[in-house]
């Protein structure tokens, strides 16, 4: 039969439908794809009635549930059909603004596999969505201190590559995870791998325990530290812990 996906703001097909979403889609582990736009604060005036900062942990938290959230418009459409032959149900965070193009138009994307976007031997910065960039363009500044970051888009949340997650730990001894979501989201996924497999320092980038509210998506993501010189900060921090 065909695959149905379904599309709103994140705030309100996972955040006002969750238990609706629970028991007709996650129990039964039907073949249904939740697209849920708008994610995050970025989408500013709106304000935090709209603004979804804990949809991904509550998708994570669906037993057997896929967690996707693309970093660009390459990736979007990659994963989108990817998803189509995915077994089980599937939801997939994007955001309302534009988001620079990382990958090349044939780059080959496998879900439940990370993309190592940058390469480093001090630390890494798992990221995903809009945080993706921010981690790059944390890393030029850093590369002129003498810091070498490794930058690791983690566009499937859950399942989570754990080998990628473990093979950083091993090879940098540091981690720090950003993310567009109350910290607990993608950090508490790459945390207990983390802890289970090869503990490290770590640092979280994200939202500190509280929602937004309405303004300039710039101005949010500058005022909940979400922007690359928190995640220099973030970054500067772990590494004096190693």
């Amino acid at each position: 039969g065909l695959i149905p996906f379904a599309s709103s703001f994140a705030s309100f097909i996972m955040c006002k439908g969750y238990d609706q979403i629970r028991m007709s889609i996650a129990n039964p582990h039907l073949n249904v794809r939740l697209v849920g736009s708008h994610g995050g604060i970025s989408l500013g005036e709106d304000g935090a009635s709209q603004q979804s900062v804990e949809d991904l942990s509550l998708a994570c938290s669906l037993p057997q549930f896929t967690v996707l959230i693309p970093a660009d418009e390459v990736c979007t459409k990659a994963i989108t059909r990817l998803s189509v032959d995915h077994e089980g149900p599937v939801y997939m965070r994007t955001g309302r603004p534009k988001a620079p193009i990382i990958y090349k138009e044939d780059e080959t994307f496998e879900i439940g596999k990370a993309k190592t976007v940058r390469e480093g031997t001090d630390v890494t910065v798992v990221a995903v969505g809009l945080l993706v960039m921010e981690a790059l363009l944390a890393a030029d500044v850093l590369e002129q201190e003498g810091i070498s970051v490794r930058v690791i888009d983690m566009f499937t949340v859950k399942p989570i590559d754990a080998e990628a997650i473990e093979k950083a730990a091993k090879e940098t001894g540091a981690i720090v995870t950003a993310e567009e979501h109350l910290i607990g989201g993608l950090s508490a996924q790459v945390a207990q791998v983390v802890v289970n497999s090869h503990p490290v320092p770590m640092e979280f980038v994200g939202i500190n325990d509280t929602y937004a509210e309405s303004g300039k998506p710039e101005e949010l993501l500058e005022k909940y530290g979400l922007k690359s010189a928190d995640v220099i900060k973030a970054i500067r921090k772990v590494v004096k812990r190693k």
